[in-house]
């Protein structure tokens, strides 16, 4: 892993992350679990880098869950990371 999907793993590991509204909204449309998007970003692969995104440096990532479920597909929708000044990752949809 590269030095942002660490950092992404061990924010996720240490529980430094939130949910954006509207991630909510899609994974309760999806029925996706938060342990399902927990266990996908403990090995994250970054797919795409957004260093100017409008809402501050972001990344599109993949990951996969224990079952398997990928978690970048367009049937279920892109995980956006927003890394934030208060250290937290914000997890979004796209």
């Amino acid at each position: 892993m590269n030095p942002t999907e660490n950092a992404i793993s061990s924010k996720i590991a240490a529980g430094s992350f939130e949910f954006s509204k509207h991630a909510v909204d899609q994974l309760m449309r999806r029925k996706i679990l938060v342990h399902e998007v927990r266990e996908a970003l403990s090995k994250p692969e970054i797919l795409e880098h957004y260093p100017n995104d409008k809402y501050g440096p972001s990344c599109l990532v993949l990951g996969f869950s224990l079952h398997g479920r990928a978690l970048h597909t367009r049937k279920w929708g892109s995980v956006c990371i927003f890394f934030q000044k208060n250290d937290n990752i914000m997890i979004s949809r796209e």
